[in-house]
């Protein structure tokens, strides 16, 4: 008995000494487990069914908050520097095709106006919320009865830097509450457990059979959007084109090494004869916005192509590829001088591993 008497002696002492009460040194080894999950979804649920942009805004995880924040940042700057006009802003809010304030609830008629907003308030735009909280018969459905459907927890296990850049988890805990209701909507809540509690990572909301879904990731991408600009959109789609066909052609070149043996000097040509080319016919060289040129250049066991614009504003495009396989990489140039500047030194000096 004296011995039991001076064991919790001890464990007083040390509780005592650590600051902490005996109950919280016991919770804290708690692992966050699926119902607590779905209380934070269900909590997720309450707040955008109050159509309260900040409610469900203070129940992201911090780092989701802040890539708000970022995107929001990136807003002012866009503002203060005039790259983005005010026309541009106020069709995106108040234009009668799918605007993001159709009833006008935050009152945002200039720049000035748009900049004030709370991260809160950018998130509800970009999330639909007030869009949402102005259709009466939407509001009506999304308040009717909801039912959890499916729950998960388990580990996640994702070595791809790609997906972890993605938001995707490394060896951690994360799980998923999925919720419907009677007229069709559809909310599946997305957390990542840490030191004993869960944080919002994803939602994803879907109301009824003709709306498309919206995610946390998709909000993110409108606001950059908006930060982008029409014009920089459809150069960067411009742009596109030219990469397409650059990786369209490093197939090609890559058949006609693998059938001979020896690297091509050309895209067009029949295949294996002394032209050495890649079997392409002279229209698929030709886009719209930019044409490849015949020539294949590299060295031992890489090639390299390049993508001439059509327009001015659009730059000079070049892929590098191994002939053994791969992405390959893209780079852009303002000239066709710097673009051929960097070739030669590429071919003298080499790129990556160039032993064939």
């Amino acid at each position: 008995m004296r011995k039991l008497i001076a064991l919790a002696a001890v464990f007083c002492i040390l509780v005592l000494m650590l600051g902490l009460p005996a109950a919280t040194a016991q919770s804290s080894a708690r692992e966050p487990n699926g119902e607590d999950l779905e209380r934070k979804a269900k909590s997720v649920l309450t707040a955008l069914q109050s159509l309260s942009p900040d409610a469900v805004y203070q129940l992201l995880a911090p780092w989701r908050r802040n890539e708000v924040d970022l995107h929001r940042a990136r807003l002012h700057r866009q503002i203060a520097r005039k790259e983005l006009e005010w026309a541009q802003l106020d069709r995106l809010l108040h234009d009668k095709n799918r605007p993001l304030d159709p009833a006008r609830k935050l009152a945002i008629a200039s720049p000035q106006d748009f900049t004030a907003l709370s991260s809160a308030q950018l998130f509800g735009l970009f999330f639909g919320m007030y869009r949402m909280a102005s259709d009466s018969e939407l509001s009506t459905q999304f308040a009717s009865e909801w039912f959890v459907t499916r729950r998960a927890v388990g580990e996640g296990t994702f070595e791809d830097w790609h997906q972890v850049r993605l938001g995707m988890y490394l060896a951690e805990k994360g799980g998923y509450v999925r919720m419907e209701n009677l007229d069709g909507f559809e909310l599946v809540v997305c957390g990542v457990a840490d030191a004993g509690q869960w944080y919002i990572q994803e939602v994803f909301f879907k109301a009824g059979k003709s709306a498309g879904p919206i995610t946390l990731d998709d909000m993110l991408a409108a606001i950059s959007k908006a930060a982008i600009g029409p014009d920089e959109e459809r150069l960067r789609a411009k742009m596109a084109e030219g990469e397409q066909m650059l990786a369209s052609m490093k197939g090609q070149a890559r058949v006609s090494y693998a059938k001979t043996g020896v690297r091509p000097g050309k895209l067009t040509g029949v295949i294996g004869e002394k032209e050495l080319g890649c079997g392409v016919v002279q229209s698929e060289l030709d886009g719209k916005f930019y044409k490849i040129r015949d020539t294949v250049r590299g060295s031992k066991g890489w090639g390299a192509m390049i993508a001439e614009p059509k327009e001015e504003g659009l730059k000079w495009q070049l892929i590098l590829f191994k002939y053994a396989g791969g992405d390959g990489e893209f780079r852009q140039y303002a000239t066709e001088t710097e673009l051929l500047s960097d070739l030669q030194d590429l071919e003298s000096k080499g790129w990556g591993e160039t032993d064939e």
